[in-house]
């Protein structure tokens, strides 16, 4: 199994003009997302090449992320979305949440680093 480096919100688009320079507190947009294969150094776009997705840092410490791909399929309806439909929605997208301490300072990227999609 290759070792992957993935390189979330490489560069960020501040949303909140609330934000002061020590506090970076508010909503971010994604604008690209890269991943790096260890062994070879080659770079590939995480989620496509416009990924759409968010980065919120709230005051009370709490965080969320949204991140799906740019070819997310659109079902025709929830009434007529079968298993496939469903298991490629699951596939393009990713979030989670938490809790952070401290300022958010200084936020240019995210790395972390990942086994490749199953």
């Amino acid at each position: 199994m290759r070792a992957l480096m993935l390189a979330v919100a490489v560069a960020l688009l501040a949303l909140s003009t609330a934000a002061a320079e020590e506090d970076l507190t508010g909503t971010y947009k994604l604008v690209s997302s890269k991943r790096k294969v260890v062994e070879t150094g080659e770079t590939l776009d995480t989620w496509g090449a416009n990924p759409k997705g968010f980065i919120s840092y709230g005051k009370d410490g709490r965080m969320l992320v949204l991140i799906v791909t740019d070819d997310r399929p659109k079902s025709e309806s929830v009434e007529k979305i079968t298993d496939q439909d469903r298991a490629k929605l699951f596939r393009t997208m990713t979030a989670y949440g938490g809790t952070y301490e401290g300022a958010v300072r200084n936020v240019v990227g995210i790395i972390v680093a990942r086994a490749p999609r199953i």
